[in-house]
């Protein structure tokens, strides 16, 4: 329905209805807290150490001698290693995205499959794809849905260029809630230009009949013009379901207290590595006989005149205890989000099967699945702007996903067992098995079988090729069998005597020689 649902009588009134709320005290502390966590995962961690390094230690001689350290402590980037572990599988390779027009789940025939040739809206989603560089931009989607709880997908077409897909995150745009239903979006603002400290001074904001920019002084800068997409070209990935409010920014502070938490641990253990490690000399005695200014290590010679002595003082402190609160605290904090010790800290190789963290991913991929389906409904409806896939992708055209195998709940043989023991009971089919594959396709039966047709379609022209080769079924290395024409010509030679059944069957699996083709006769 648009902004007009709010009864703004003209422009003034909406552009400060909307400045307000993007201004808005609360919402400016949603950003900054958000913005906290992008730059925790994007390792720009230094100036929010320093901000808690002056809150915890009062005296400036101490925080200054920390402030020092603070670059050396980046490995404990928490936030980034979970959200990624989560992540990493999703886009590990490329999906399988299929559009599917007037009702076909799959291609019509072995024939048609075999000629290779996509239907037009495939070949149109196929280039759209590749202009929004679809993959990378999902990939980091998935990232920064942990530590972030939602992402923006901003779909646009831009002249010269093509079409293009913009990566918002949280802090960067603020939501209107329709005031129905505050988990629905009325409009959406973001972030379009910035000063030279990076403060915005221009706003966009869209909903689903007009943009128009302003700026923070509530002055209309361009429009409001008119579009006909009939929705908001955002797409919203929401990590999980909301209490009612449109934002959730209290989610995931146990993975920023944690990652600060780490990094403060680590800095504390680096200034008692540098103070507190080593055996320091203090002199005792007449100070104007010591030389001040003096190198003091394990190498240089102490200058010392008059009376006085070199005595010991013991400064050693064992930090593992340090060590051991910070690796429990990560262990905890990870074992929320479903990682075990063994995985955090990758102590071994193999960490086998950590199945917390298969039923997070695949949490995350049911997820990303939707957000793929509304990415083309939203793309479909904005290429009618785009001069070369304009009208390619009808309006009734669906897509089909398969972000590929995830995870499963339990090692892969134990599992293809019970598949095949419920399957003789008849209490299970090959559909079954596809949705728990694919928890991306939300238990969509339709869609299960629309994959297990295209499965079948090209495992069919596999046979066929083999078939055609005179391929034996199990061929390998050490038994590669004979090309056709010498298969035929073994028939005869056993008929008339020429050759044995057993050399014929040992020829058909291993090839055979002229010297191994001996006839009966020899």
């Amino acid at each position: 329905m648009g902004l007009e649902l709010l009864g703004l009588s003209d422009n003034r009134e909406l552009v400060r209805y909307v400045a307000k709320a993007v201004l808005d005290r609360d919402e400016q502390y949603r950003r900054e807290k958000i913005r906290q966590r992008v730059r925790l995962y994007r390792d720009d961690y230094q100036d929010i150490l320093r901000v808690h390094i002056a809150a915890i230690f009062n005296e400036p001689a101490v925080r200054q001698r920390l402030e020092g350290l603070i670059p050396l402590v980046g490995g404990s980037s928490l936030i980034k290693r979970i959200a990624d572990e989560l992540a990493r599988p999703l886009y590990a390779r490329t999906p399988i995205r299929r559009v599917l027009t007037d009702g076909d789940l799959a291609p019509s025939s072995v024939e048609e499959a075999k000629r290779g040739a996509p239907s037009p809206a495939q070949q149109a989603w196929n280039g759209l794809i590749r202009e929004m560089d679809l993959d990378d931009r999902m990939d980091l989607v998935a990232r920064l849905l942990t530590p972030c709880n939602t992402v923006s997908l901003f779909a646009r077409y831009v002249d010269g260029v093509g079409m293009t897909l913009d990566v918002i995150t949280p802090d960067m745009r603020t939501v209107i809630p329709d005031p129905r239903i505050p988990t629905r979006p009325l409009a959406i603002v973001y972030d379009s230009a910035f000063d030279q400290d990076g403060k915005p001074i221009k706003y966009v904001c869209w909903d689903d009949k007009r943009y128009f920019s302003f700026s923070p002084d509530e002055v209309l800068i361009e429009g409001p013009t008119v579009h006909d997409y009939g929705l908001i070209p955002i797409i919203e990935v929401h990590r999980h379901g909301r209490w009612g409010d449109y934002d959730d920014a209290t989610t995931g502070e146990d993975l920023v207290s944690a990652s600060i938490f780490s990094m403060i641990m680590d800095l504390i253990v680096a200034k008692k590595l540098k103070t507190q490690s080593h055996i320091q000399l203090a002199f005792q005695g007449d100070t104007d006989g010591l030389s001040k200014d003096q190198i003091t290590d394990e190498e240089s010679i102490l200058t010392i005149h008059g009376a006085g002595t070199l005595f010991p003082i013991n400064l050693e402190s064992d930090p593992s205890v340090i060590l051991k609160a910070k690796e429990t605290v990560e262990t905890m904090v990870a074992a929320s989000y479903g990682i075990s010790r063994d995985r955090l800290n990758q102590k071994t190789g193999d960490v086998g099967e950590d199945v917390g963290l298969k039923e997070r991913v695949s949490e995350m991929a049911r997820v990303l699945h939707k957000a793929e389906q509304d990415i083309f409904r939203v793309t479909k409806a904005i290429s009618r702007e785009h001069p070369e896939y304009r009208g390619k992708i009808p309006d009734d055209a669906t897509l089909v996903v398969d972000l590929g195998q995830v995870h499963n709940r339990v090692d892969r043989k134990t599992q293809l067992e019970v598949r095949e023991t419920e399957k003789h009971h008849g209490i299970r089919s090959s559909v079954d098995d596809v949705l728990e594959d694919n928890p991306e396709f939300g238990g969509d039966r339709v869609l299960a079988l629309a994959y297990l047709e295209e499965k079948a379609s090209e495992q069919a022209i596999v046979v066929a090729r083999q078939r055609a080769l005179n391929m034996p079924k199990d061929a390998n290395i050490e038994e590669p069998g004979q090309d056709a024409e010498a298969n035929g010509a073994m028939g005869p030679k056993v008929r008339d005597g020429f050759l044995s059944r057993d050399k014929a069957a040992d020829a058909a699996k291993t090839g055979g020689t002229a010297a191994d083709n001996q006839t009966q006769g020899e």
